[in-house]
């Protein structure tokens, strides 16, 4: 097989120079005058983000009547880009949106979006210590976190079971090697373990993506303190290194990532795997199918005895600087992602684990889900 070089690799990066206690929730905080009238929420147009946020809005307007909340879908691929432009603009800027953690600096960097901190202070406490930070800038708040990020292998138990895979005994990156190499050797090469895109219009994007949860799975990042790319560092040159060693031993296949294409690959398992955070979750649950023959498992680790614990992506609710009617939208992101019920209820619906510590007790993340073949995902999740 053509081997690839580290320089291919090293590409992924490109596209970075580009841009750059537990307790239950609070009381939601009251206004002497509530705000009233139209807000626009953006949200990523996933079926299960729409569906989180349009399912709490009745009961939001039973808080606040004279509020209305218009959900508005736009394409994850074209949001900051839609966001930045209106923005510049002065015109069809949203009164809320929901917008991925790493490119939530670069609207801090450029003024545009509201201050925060003040009022998710007193839900500081209650939401995974990690996500509030993605948010921060010299002490100030300008996000709040919409679902933990913690990475896992979700994989076919179905395609493991028949070509004698034990998820259990693949501890190391390297065991999970030799489980690709078995399931496309007994398949006669028509299951590949995971999607590596290399050479589609979007290797880039999704191949730094993994490079950046493996090099946080060793302890460090793609930026050091100064916001400055790192990729010589022990932890990049390792985790580049692995992903050269998956694309060279042959276990992974060429599909377009977020392609029809690829969930097909999940759907008629010529896929086996796939590793992501966890709000991955809800997408394959949607667009997968075969129910009861996933499973879920912690990463490997680089070395027997090393972390098995990483995350990966990310996103959030802000409010622009320059939105029409600020003080309405913060109402509504503060009860939908600091308040239990809508975070439960969202989840239900597919949406990612809630970032809101105070939900984990609830039953609803202590049962056992069919889909995943009666395995208790929630809670999965929760103790990561």
């Amino acid at each position: 097989m053509k081997k690839v070089s580290v320089l291919i690799i090293l590409g992924i990066l490109v596209i970075l120079n580009d841009g750059c206690s537990r307790k239950n929730a609070g009381p939601l905080q009251e206004k002497a005058a509530a705000p009233e009238g139209k807000i626009t929420v953006w949200v990523f147009s996933d079926e299960v983000n729409v569906n989180g946020l349009k399912a709490a809005v009745s009961a939001f307007k039973t808080r606040y009547p004279n509020i209305e909340p218009e959900i508005v879908a736009v394409a994850g691929s074209d949001v900051h880009t839609k966001l930045m432009t209106n923005i510049a603009s002065g015109s069809g800027i949203p009164d809320a949106a929901h917008i991925g953690v790493w490119d939530t600096m670069n609207f801090v960097s450029k003024g545009a979006l509201w201050d925060i901190t003040g009022r998710v202070k007193p839900y500081v406490n209650d939401i995974l210590p990690y996500q509030v930070a993605a948010y921060q800038d010299k002490e100030k708040l300008y996000g709040i976190p919409w679902g933990g990020t913690a990475a896992a292998v979700y994989y076919r138990r179905d395609i493991f079971r028949a070509a004698g895979v034990d998820p259990d005994q693949i501890l190391t990156w390297a065991d999970f090697i030799m489980a690709g190499k078995k399931i496309s050797s007994s398949s006669n090469g028509k299951i590949k373990m995971i999607n590596l895109p290399v050479g589609t219009s979007g290797e880039k994007a999704s191949l730094q993506h993994f490079q950046q949860l493996l090099t946080q799975q060793l302890g460090s990042s793609i930026y050091n303190a100064k916001g400055e790319i790192t990729i010589n560092d022990a932890a990049n040159v390792k985790a580049l290194n692995l992903i050269i060693e998956m694309i060279n031993s042959g276990i992974g296949s060429n599909i377009e990532p977020w392609s029809p294409a690829e969930f097909g690959s999940w759907n008629n398992g010529s896929v086996a795997a796939v590793v992501n955070a966890s709000w991955m979750k809800g997408i394959i649950e949607g667009q997968a199918g075969n129910p009861g023959a996933w499973g879920i498992m912690k990463l490997p680790a680089f070395e027997s005895g090393s972390t098995r614990v990483s995350s990966a992506g990310g996103s959030g609710m802000v409010i622009p600087a320059a939105a029409r009617n600020k003080e309405a939208a913060w109402l509504f992101i503060e009860y939908f992602l600091t308040q239990p019920a809508p975070q439960i209820e969202a989840y239900q619906l597919g949406c990612p684990i809630p970032s809101l510590l105070s939900t984990y007790s609830d039953e609803t993340f202590k049962k056992p889900e069919n889909y995943w073949g009666g395995q208790v995902a929630g809670d999965f999740f929760t103790q990561i």
